[in-house]
């Protein structure tokens, strides 16, 4: 069974669509899955982004440091759980990030971790920097969320809706691995003409 490790931010649709593909890849006795933290919000600090997103990212520094809160206190396992916690409801639930601190206060409960894990800052930003660049740093500074690092080939991606599940999910796993493993391979791509489907 391969190892995988998937960097993910909370906030991003797209990276849960992927996550939900892997843990079915998972289900199938194909690999075993990491998840851990980025940072859209620290990635696009410096860049030039629409008002709109810009705010967008404002509510998504919390989710990120209160999972690297987490995983210092309890261990890298308990990002999954609390990740999907998250997930669950920023996503399925569609609830809004106005509502960022009772989705992390519901997440936290939901997870029996302690509800303070919702009041860090800045204080664990060196960790969550560390932990963002060393997955973002195996793909370079032109990509987002999810990055998948698997046997030495990493990549962003793929962006995908909805999830594949059974055998679709394999067939995408393998294909995906086959064509990132391949060198001096960077990039496939077409226009998204729809946007995330979760059911």
């Amino acid at each position: 069974m391969n190892s995988v490790d998937i960097w993910l931010d909370p906030i991003c649709p797209w990276a849960w669509l992927t996550s939900r593909w892997l843990v079915e890849v998972e289900r199938l006795g194909e690999v075993k899955v990491s998840f851990r933290v980025m940072s859209l919000s620290y990635l696009n600090r410096d860049q030039e982004i629409s008002d709109d997103y810009r705010a967008f990212l404002a509510n998504g520094w919390k989710p990120v440091r209160t999972l690297t809160a987490a995983r210092m206190r309890f261990g890298p396992e308990i990002v999954r759980p609390l990740y999907e916690a998250m997930g669950t409801r920023i996503h399925l639930e569609a609830r809004g990030l106005e509502l960022i601190d009772e989705i992390i206060a519901e997440s936290l409960a939901d997870t029996k971790l302690p509800a303070d894990l919702a009041d860090v800052g800045e204080e664990v930003d060196e960790e969550l920097m560390r932990e963002h660049h060393a997955g973002m740093d195996q793909v370079g500074t032109d990509v987002g969320t999810p990055v998948i690092s698997s046997g030495g080939v990493a990549f962003f991606g793929p962006v995908i809706t909805p999830a594949p599940m059974g055998e679709a999910a394999l067939q995408l796993w393998r294909g995906v691995m086959l064509v990132a493993g391949t060198p001096g391979f960077y990039e496939i791509k077409r226009s998204r003409d729809k946007g995330p489907e979760f059911n």
